[in-house]
């Protein structure tokens, strides 16, 4: 999405739709959602791109701001309700790491994946990871976990 340009702005769980059937099935659900978190044999699509903007060109920043633009707190970037011009792909970036905060407890997340989030969640827009970046780390550090290195 972002490397067309495209921002969703409201990324939250509930504008996320997850595809389990690789390691579920309706005669036997998963009976629970460690299965899904274990596995990684998911996929996921967003959905709902009714707030998504086109940013042409190598603009980084736009004005579009208030109190009905982005996802519900607490999967919003602070810098959103300031009023003022931000990143609208950190603020994307912010609310998928606040996801992946959301589906674990500090304690199980692997200290190598906290520093990851804690980057995605950064109340610095320019600290944040851009989703490309963020995505091959998660690839990386998923890699190594699996091979059981972490």
């Amino acid at each position: 999405m972002h490397r067309h340009r495209i921002v969703h702005g409201d990324i939250y769980p509930g504008n996320i739709l997850w595809d389990c059937r690789e390691i579920c099935s309706i005669e036997e659900p998963c009976p629970k959602f460690e299965k899904f978190k274990l596995s990684g044999a998911c996929r996921m699509a967003f959905v709902d791109f009714g707030r998504s903007v086109h940013i042409p060109g190598q603009v980084d920043i736009c004005a579009c701001s208030g109190p009905d633009y982005g996802p519900p707190p607490p999967f919003r970037a602070p810098e959103i309700d300031n009023g003022l011009p931000f990143n609208p792909f950190a603020a994307d970036v912010f609310s998928i790491g606040k996801i992946f905060m959301d589906l674990n407890s500090p304690s199980e997340i692997p200290a190598a994946y906290q520093d990851l989030v804690a980057e995605m969640t950064s109340l610095t827009p320019t600290a944040c990871p851009t989703a490309r970046a963020a995505f091959e780390r998660l690839k990386v550090l998923n890699e190594r976990h699996t091979r059981g290195g972490m």
